[in-house]
């Protein structure tokens, strides 16, 4: 598969030089669905519709309203699909803790469950080796050209540090809907609202 926001054929010619330190970290954060549910979310609290291969409504249909979403889709379509049923098999089966099983037959939500796996890349060979090798490997993606309407080619993570800098800078915007539960649950919790949500 063509990385992310990679102009097709990769032709070699670059306009910038290579960057003088190595990457980010390199941090691959997503759910197997089509969106992640917060953005469901956060469209609900805008008062936006959503595209309709977001989520289906309670009938199975697709649906552009997210206050109507009571499932969000795969990605990927089929392969999505059995994605998501393999990481429930090793995630949810295995530990304990069925969740699709639960919403299909039992109609209720079992919340949710997490999986760690923590690997020694010295288990495979030297460290600094590992560390080159991935080093390379995000250059070479780097210095492909950017496809048409795009400025970089990102790598996995590097949109949401970028995002958190800007964030930093500028503060994080926040929708009316948002704005009245976080002040709603304030309220219940006894504590204050800034000046700057009321």
């Amino acid at each position: 598969m063509a990385p992310g926001s990679k102009a097709s054929p990769p032709i070699r010619s670059r306009s910038r030089p290579p960057a003088a330190t190595r990457p980010a970290a390199i941090v691959l954060d997503m759910s197997t669905a089509a969106v992640a549910l917060g953005k469901v979310m956060a469209a609900k609290d805008a008062g936006k519709s959503i595209p309709p291969d977001w989520g289906v409504d309670s009938k199975g249909i697709a649906t552009t309203d997210p206050t109507r979403v009571k499932a969000v889709l795969p990605m990927a379509g089929p392969k999505g699909s059995g994605l998501s049923l393999m990481i429930e098999i090793l995630v949810s089966v295995l530990g304990g803790n069925p969740l699709i099983s639960a919403a299909l037959t039992d109609k209720r939500d079992a919340g949710f469950n997490g999986l760690i796996i923590a690997l020694s890349p010295t288990a495979f060979g030297p460290r600094d080796h590992l560390e080159d090798e991935v080093d390379r490997l995000a250059r070479a993606i780097k210095d492909l050209p950017p496809a048409l309407g795009t400025d970089d080619v990102l790598l996995p993570g590097e949109r949401g540090f970028l995002l958190a800098e800007r964030r930093l800078q500028e503060g994080i915007p926040l929708a009316h809907g948002t704005i009245g539960r976080l002040s709603e649950e304030a309220g219940k919790r006894g504590i204050a609202v800034p000046p700057e949500l009321r």
